[in-house]
């Protein structure tokens, strides 16, 4: 259930995290949750929902608009 498009949201997201320099375990602190739940999210085990994604890009420093305008930008 993990098509092309949702591989790339995930592979963006991971993106975000590393080039702000945050470990799974600083975003995972921010987030109020364990490592093992970026982990998962980020190797594909776990989907995310909608408000999960917020909170994620609120954790990053990301806007939910900017992120979803690069990655609509990135679809074929």
């Amino acid at each position: 259930v993990h098509n092309r498009d949702y591989k790339r949201f995930i592979e963006l997201l991971k993106e975000y995290r590393t080039q702000k320099k945050i470990t799974q375990k600083e975003l995972g602190v921010r987030l109020g949750a364990d490592q093992t739940y970026i982990s998962k999210y980020e190797t594909l085990e776990r989907r995310i929902d909608f408000i999960e994604l917020r909170n994620i890009c609120q954790a990053l420093d990301i806007s939910l608009v900017e992120f979803t305008k690069k990655f609509e930008n990135q679809l074929p």
